[in-house]
């Protein structure tokens, strides 16, 4: 099968693309023959090692992390998927690959695919899902009547914090580009502020709770945001004690992670805000839920114009490591059989395809070097 892969880190986003042998399945696995796959900031992240201290992948590495897909073959103990069954997941740290033609993933990762849903409009869903459900319900507890800001680095994740923090009472505030004010606020946004005409931490309201997808370089900008004994949630900066701790590391990563997060402990703590760092985990059984609850309530994502197929992965890497998208960006692996793919409700107009250019080169998220003042 093909697939893309990495040989070591680099900072130079370009993948190869391979031919590997398709997975073996364990009794409890599943091979699912992938039709669409989400590409995210995270990937750039794993193809960089920006987090190999938390989790340090073995080489060559196959890239993704998320998918929709077919059930192509069940594994001897499996007994809630059969051959045939529509089925999305986000795949653990350990078996990364859904910028391949097949993955393997074990029954508990997966869930069906909601049955009112593209492949395409599925394919958005595991990863910004678990980001959203641990980040807003796990890490800040949200509560009805709160506030929550974001800063749009990821504009993808939006599609599911958004309905999420709805559901629970809390008020929802933005800044991004201005392309995206019109669906965010038919979406539900409160207030939208265009980052190219203010700087939000001068006009976006006191928020409890502030989800960071950018990095380093907005850190102090939220901490003007955020109230005092509010929350910053980031997916970009890097770990702290606090996370060691609750992830039961050995002692050795405990006093790592605790001189890598000072900064931002220190810096919360001057505001009287604290700061927390969250790794995203698959989890099958929330996906599930969420499976449901889109059935019921429908999804309509918004979703980044461009159109990729597999041979071309570096290009969607590269419109990802640049920061410019606009909604979730999207690989199209395989052309599911005409029964496979449920009605076309919303499927988007003819998309530009972006043309192969030089490879984009990343450098060392400012995470690791936050200026002093």
């Amino acid at each position: 099968m093909k697939a893309a892969q990495i040989k070591r880190y680099t900072h130079r986003i370009k993948a190869n693309i391979v031919d590997v042998d398709i997975p073996a399945l364990r009794l409890n696995e599943i091979l699912v023959k992938v039709v669409c796959a989400g590409v995210n900031p995270l990937d750039v992240m794993d193809m960089t090692g920006q987090f190999k201290l938390i989790q340090k992948f073995p080489m060559p590495l196959k890239l993704g992390n998320e998918f929709s897909g077919v059930v192509e073959k069940v594994g001897q103990q499996v007994t809630d998927f059969k051959k045939g069954d529509n089925v999305y997941g986000l795949l653990p740290m350990n078996r990364l690959g859904s910028f391949a033609e097949y993955v393997v993933i074990n029954e508990r990762d997966l869930a069906p695919m909601p049955a009112n849903v593209t492949f395409q409009h599925a394919a958005t869903v595991p990863l910004d899902a678990m980001t959203a459900v641990q980040a807003v319900m796990e890490e800040m507890s949200a509560q009805a009547g709160q506030k929550l800001f974001m800063p749009l680095g990821n504009d993808g994740l939006i599609n599911l914090v958004l309905p999420l923090a709805k559901r629970l009472g809390v008020e929802v505030n933005v800044a991004g580009d201005s392309r995206l004010k019109e669906p965010l606020l038919a979406a539900g946004v409160t207030q939208f502020i265009d980052m190219a005409e203010e700087n939000y931490w001068e006009v976006a309201p006191k928020s409890d709770m502030i989800i960071d997808t950018i990095g380093s370089s907005e850190f102090r900008h939220e901490l003007a945001v955020v109230k005092a004994g509010g929350q910053i949630v980031s997916l970009r900066m890097n770990p702290n004690e606090n996370f060691a701790v609750e992830h039961g590391m050995r002692p050795d990563k405990r006093v790592l992670f605790s001189v890598m997060g000072a900064k931002y402990d220190r810096l919360a703590k001057e505001q009287n805000a604290r700061y927390r760092f969250l790794f995203v985990r698959s989890d099958g059984k929330r996906l599930r839920e969420i499976t449901k609850r889109i059935q019921r309530e429908g999804f309509n994502p918004i979703i980044d114009p461009h159109e990729f197929d597999l041979d071309h992965i570096n290009d969607a890497l590269q419109l990802v490591a640049k920061g410019t998208t606009l909604g979730k960006v999207l690989v199209n692996v395989s052309q599911p059989k005409p029964k496979d793919n449920p009605p076309k409700e919303t499927m988007e107009e003819e998309k530009p395809v972006v043309e192969s250019e030089e490879p984009v080169v990343v450098t060392p998220d400012s995470a690791t070097e936050l200026p002093e003042k």
